[in-house]
């Protein structure tokens, strides 16, 4: 096995490590040790203290052209991703289901105009819910007023709703989404309401009524929930804003308004939530996609009206698809667009929304954790632990924001570490104390001891190259006596 066969395979087994494994402290491990942990810190530090969420989304490939003949479309509603990678495209004016590869090739399709099992009448949103090993794919059956429930290759399995303003009535369904235990989440969207249903179509309950007011809505749209917290946004389309719920219904926030700048919006569509929390919402008549944090804070944005790679005409749908894809239904262009997301150098971000950071006025400092930031993120090592942050950047701030023990750390090692900072700007390298790397270290398994089972080995990642220690030897961090 070659070498660079040899480090793929020891990169793809590392989710073997033990996530409490003891990190060795001989004085070359102490120096490998502050390469890596030291590193990692300063992105976060100058993640969280700049705002920077370093996501830029490239055209990748397009599929689709007018028509009813497979890989056509009469008006692409809903789109949706499964774990093993399938995409599923709502055909609106065709009545059916489509689904392909992730990169477009057509498999089947399901559905016929009509009201019958399996039949549709302009159907809009989609999700995919899982119950064991099994895949399951629900429909929002608009002008059925029902929801219909599928197994990934379009066996009709069950139905409920009926057109009404009762419990599991609907009047023109338009959106659907499936939390973590399988709960079903539809927008009723002329009832100007939520329902949440067991996977069988069970009512739980229900939130929402006409307004403007906090957790009212006019006409929404869209709907996704973050697979880890369970919350819930809802695009109030009508409202032109977004509102963000728990499990339950009860309201917690809400951004927007209407208009074309960062942040707001033109008739917001469909979402979706990535791993790290984030949000993506179709602005539609706006003809882009914008993306924020799970608090509203404004990340980046694409798009504009065209009929070009990478421009839109309308935006109905919405899916991302780990790792890093986003997946995007261009209505009124009769086509589906793949965007791949990669980390980016040198953006000037809004605001920070973590707690301890929104007191920092010491722009100075601001800057040049972002001139560093630049630095380390163009080096090949950097960018590769950059990249796991930035996957995992949502979770992190939770962590640290749900946490006022780690927020006092974190306001100690953001003061100390302006030092590192500097002297690394100025001469390429600097030397910490053993100490401090003992501090680094210990607040990354505070973190990690706090995360889900995906940034336990995300930060494994982080501790076999604390092992490895060759490929940092670019970064110039070393420790002294």
């Amino acid at each position: 096995m070659d070498a660079k066969k040899q480090e793929v395979a020891e990169v793809q087994a590392i989710k073997g490590i033990n996530s409490t494994a003891r990190i060795r402290t001989p004085r070359n491990t102490f120096r490998r040790v502050s390469k890596v942990a030291g590193l990692l810190l300063l992105i976060i530090l100058i993640t969280v203290n700049s705002g920077f969420a370093a996501f830029l989304h490239q055209f990748y490939l397009k599929w689709g052209t007018p028509g009813s003949g497979d890989g056509q479309f009469n008006y692409p509603r809903g789109v949706a991703v499964d774990a093993l990678q399938y995409v599923y495209v709502v055909d609106e004016n065709n009545h059916r289901v489509q689904k392909f590869t992730f990169d477009g090739v057509f498999i089947t399709k399901w559905g016929t105009q009509g009201s019958g099992q399996g039949q549709f009448l302009y159907p809009q949103g989609i999700a995919i819910g899982y119950e064991g090993p099994n895949i399951f794919v629900y429909v929002a059956d608009q002008s059925n007023h029902r929801i219909q429930k599928f197994d990934y290759n379009g066996m009709f399995i069950r139905e409920w709703g009926s057109n009404g303003a009762g419990d599991g009535q609907f009047n023109y369904p338009t959106a659907v989404a499936v939390d973590a235990t399988g709960n079903v989440y539809v927008v009723d969207t002329n009832n100007n309401r939520i329902q949440k249903f067991t996977s069988a179509g069970t009512f739980i309950k229900k939130w929402g009524l006409p307004g403007i007011l906090d957790g009212l809505f006019h006409s929404p749209w869209g709907i996704a929930v973050d697979p880890k917290s369970n919350a819930v946004f809802v695009s109030d389309t009508g409202n032109n804003r977004i509102q963000k719920f728990d499990a339950n219904g009860t309201f917690l926030a809400k951004w927007g308004g209407y208009g074309g700048t960062d942040g707001r919006f033109n008739f917001p569509t469909a979402l979706a939530v990535d791993e790290g929390g984030n949000l993506y919402v179709a602005d539609s008549t706006n003809n882009r996609v914008q993306m924020f944090d799970t608090n509203g804070i404004f990340i980046t944005k694409w798009g504009s009206w065209g009929s070009g790679d990478g421009q839109f005409n309308g935006i109905y749908g919405i899916a991302y698809s780990s790792p890093d894809q986003v997946y995007v239904s261009d209505f009124q262009n009769y086509r589906i667009q793949m965007f791949q997301r990669s980390v980016v150098v040198g953006t000037e971000p809004p605001q920070s929304s973590c707690p301890f950071v929104q007191n920092m006025d010491e722009q100075d400092d601001i800057s040049t954790l972002r001139e560093l930031r630049n630095s380390i993120i163009s080096s090949p090592s950097g960018a590769l632990l950059a990249t796991l942050y930035y996957r995992d950047a949502g979770e992190i701030s939770s962590i640290i924001a749900g946490n006022p023990a780690l927020q006092e750390k974190f306001k100690q090692l953001v003061s100390e570490n302006m030092g590192i900072a500097e002297a690394l700007l100025a001469a390429g390298e600097v030397t910490i104390t053993a100490e401090k790397v003992n501090a680094i270290v210990a607040t990354l398994h505070e973190i990690q001891a706090a995360g889900s089972p995906k940034l336990q080995a995300d930060i494994n990642i982080v501790l076999w190259f604390i092992e490895r220690g060759s490929l940092l030897e670019e970064i110039g961090i070393t420790v002294g006596e």
